[in-house]
């Protein structure tokens, strides 16, 4: 679990100010094709939560889970309720194998491929005849490097299962306001604030019409379908982040092909503002 703490940039940039430019980086680093899931929290509470259940599902699923935050929501104050930080936690470990079910022989496949959804049972250190090879080379069931080109193949399709897997726990933007109304605002991460503020202070309405709010905390895999049912319809779509290239609107064109062409972007280290966004928005009203 990787907290990418997002700040201006690029290189040293503004160490002190805010910025959301690292979603695209985030999404498509590594080398080579694998699963990976990215959560962005909204506020404190969020990512509090949003932690317990990063650990949970990197354990799950095997793979490396991105947290992205930023400086505006690290670096400022909050006030969350007791009652959120004192509920009991649930750990799932994932899929561990227990002593009894490993051969006694040494031939415990950590990486078989035979499973439906891609993850493979785990041992752990320690337990007996549990034991395998594990570097940074392609390998087989037992873990022994290998580029033979079928065991590679079968190994990559085995890893790439794990995202219908995921589907399972993929979390839709959460819609706030009239889910029918014309007009929706969509952001992602710590934006939630403000624009809740904004739309709060506006009774959810621009100029005259009904308006809601789409946030996206859940970032890849992508919600794809949630995000074409909620904004199927939309007379007006409005983009808000903190970035210059609008990085959202990007991920939503390339997995849904709904172009947004209306963007509220800021870079210049400081966060939006509830009464920016609606200037902003009043300015530009069609």
């Amino acid at each position: 679990v990787i907290d990418m703490g997002m700040r201006v940039g690029p290189a040293t940039g503004m160490p002190t100010y805010t910025e959301q430019g690292e979603l695209l980086f985030v999404i498509h680093a590594g080398h080579g094709e694998f699963p990976k899931i990215v959560l962005a929290p909204g506020d404190a509470k969020e990512a509090y939560e949003m932690t317990i259940d990063a650990f949970n599902l990197a354990d799950r699923y095997q793979l490396p889970l991105f947290i992205l935050t930023d400086k505006y929501l690290n670096e400022n104050q909050w006030c969350v309720s007791e009652t959120v930080m004192n509920q009991p936690v649930s750990i799932d470990r994932g899929k561990l194998v227990t002593h009894d079910k490993l051969p006694a022989d040494g031939s415990f496949k950590r990486y078989d491929v035979s499973v439906t959804d891609g993850i493979s049972p785990r041992s752990v250190p320690g337990i007996q005849h549990g034991h395998y090879w594990a570097n940074s080379y392609e390998h087989d069931q037992t873990g022994h490097m290998t580029d033979e080109s079928g065991k590679r193949t079968v190994m990559a399709q085995k890893r790439l299962r794990k995202f219908d897997a995921i589907a399972k726990d993929m979390k839709p933007p959460s819609v706030y306001g009239d889910p029918d109304a014309e007009i929706s605002l969509v952001a992602w991460g710590s934006m939630k604030g403000p624009i809740l503020e904004a739309l709060t202070t506006a009774h959810f309405m621009i100029a005259g019409k009904k308006a809601n709010f789409i946030h996206y905390s859940w970032l890849s895999p992508f919600p794809a379908e949630a995000t074409k049912k909620f904004l199927a319809g939309k007379t007006r779509i409005i983009d808000i982040e903190q970035n210059a290239t609008g990085q959202l609107a990007s991920l939503i064109q390339m997995y849904t092909h709904i172009e947004i062409t209306e963007k509220l972007l800021k870079f210049d280290g400081r966060q939006w503002y509830p009464e920016e966004i609606i200037e902003k928005i009043t300015k530009t009203e069609k």
